[in-house]
């Protein structure tokens, strides 16, 4: 596991958005401006993000819309969440 804010020195990123851009090229594109995330998001074996992560796109989940091809446009919220489940 890991704390994407701790390696990404901050809670939040802002990147620009290309045409044609999907969750996978602007995930490529955020482990690429910060080397820290390569291996932590996608499975080698795959492509496929690693079982533990939960990524939204403006508050939905993206296995319920394309996946890792959904379309992202300009002014859109992506969030890679690391569910945590405790209590007692």
């Amino acid at each position: 596991m890991f704390d994407l804010a701790r390696i990404l020195g901050r809670q939040s990123v802002q990147l620009d958005v290309k045409p044609g851009a999907t969750v996978r090229t602007v995930l490529e594109a955020l482990i690429a401006e910060h080397g820290g995330l390569q291996g932590r998001l996608f499975d080698p074996g795959t492509g496929g993000l690693l079982s533990y992560l939960f990524v939204e796109l403006n508050g939905r989940d993206i296995r319920a819309l394309q996946g890792l091809e959904t379309s992202v446009q300009d002014g859109d919220a992506l969030s890679v969440l690391i569910p945590v489940a405790g209590g007692a």
